[in-house]
């Protein structure tokens, strides 16, 4: 049951979120006005109305031509909006599935999986299963994936192993090795491979919040120990620090874009343990979506 003993925040409506959402996103009344189709008097009742519901400033209008800003009360709304809508698309996706009596499968991604393989999986499992509806929910921490697919809020989850203790069935996908990503135009940008034991003198652009299992730190050999002097769970912003030389970063090759020519990926000599991605799902519960045909399109795909 939901229960709030406040009346306004019982009137807060998704077109209040939206509209603040694209204020945020473009910077200002008319642009986000253009992008909703709205008329710029329309967009802008709508905020003051939903800061009126919450009671506070959510953006700072600084008149004449300057940019306007988001108040820190506005940024917070905005954490909790984009869950929010998360969470209408996830309705909508389970009530189109029920509609159209088409089975649905909740899948799991972090970030690497999203950009490497999802869209490989989601082309095969198209062709194989058109039947099928795929609902996908992104976390940058697999751990936070694992702990919805133990509660039954995802069918399944790609996950580096281990995964540790729950009521999870696992099949291992493929290694992913890892690499040093360097500046192209540091110290490090014209060579072929580092050492391990070198990496102790460089520092280390590292994650933050992600288990130890993704961590290239945690596989160096005993007694390499390099300081870390940032920490990011993004790998594009990873790759900006190792760009501007704050540091080096071990990183998974599948989290490495090649494309960047600001850095480049060295092998490590000798290899460390790669990082090994699966697909987990728990094991009291069979999806619908996740049998053999689709097991085996996510496997050819993470294999290539």
């Amino acid at each position: 049951m939901i229960e709030d003993t406040d009346q306004s925040w019982q009137r807060i409506e998704l077109r209040h979120l939206i509209a603040l959402d694209a204020v945020a996103a473009t910077g200002s009344f008319r642009a986000a006005a253009d992008r909703l189709g709205y008329s710029v008097s329309t967009l802008s009742g709508q905020i003051a109305s939903l800061e009126r519901l919450v009671d506070q400033p959510l953006i700072v209008r600084p008149g004449g031509r300057r940019a306007i800003s988001i108040t820190p009360a506005g940024r917070r709304l905005l954490d909790h909006a984009g869950e929010i809508a998360a969470r209408f698309i996830a309705a909508r996706a389970d009530l189109e599935a029920i509609r159209l009596q088409r089975p649905l499968l909740r899948l799991g991604i972090y970030q690497s999986v999203a950009v490497r393989l999802l869209p490989g999986i989601l082309r095969r499992v198209s062709a194989v299963r058109p039947d099928l509806a795929i609902e996908v929910v992104e976390r940058a921490d697999d751990g936070v994936l694992l702990e919805l697919v133990s509660r039954g809020d995802l069918d399944a989850t790609f996950v580096a192993l281990p995964v540790g203790a729950g009521p999870f069935e696992t099949v291992a996908l493929t290694d992913d090795p890892y690499r040093v990503l360097v500046a192209a135009d540091g110290p490090l940008g014209d060579r072929e491979s580092v050492s391990a034991a070198e990496l102790a003198e460089h520092r280390l652009i590292d994650y933050r919040e992600l288990r130890p299992v993704h961590h290239g730190r945690q596989r160096l050999p005993g007694g390499v120990r390099p300081t870390v002097s940032a920490r990011s769970d993004d790998n594009l912003t990873i790759h900006a620090l190792v760009a501007a030389q704050l540091g080096v970063a071990i990183l998974p090759t599948m989290s490495i874009d090649a494309r960047d020519p600001r850095v480049r990926a060295l092998p490590i000599d000798p290899p460390l343990e790669p990082r090994r991605v699966a697909i987990t799902s728990h094991r009291d519960r069979r999806p619908d979506g996740l049998d053999d045909v689709v097991a085996a399109a996510v496997a050819e795909v993470a294999a290539r």
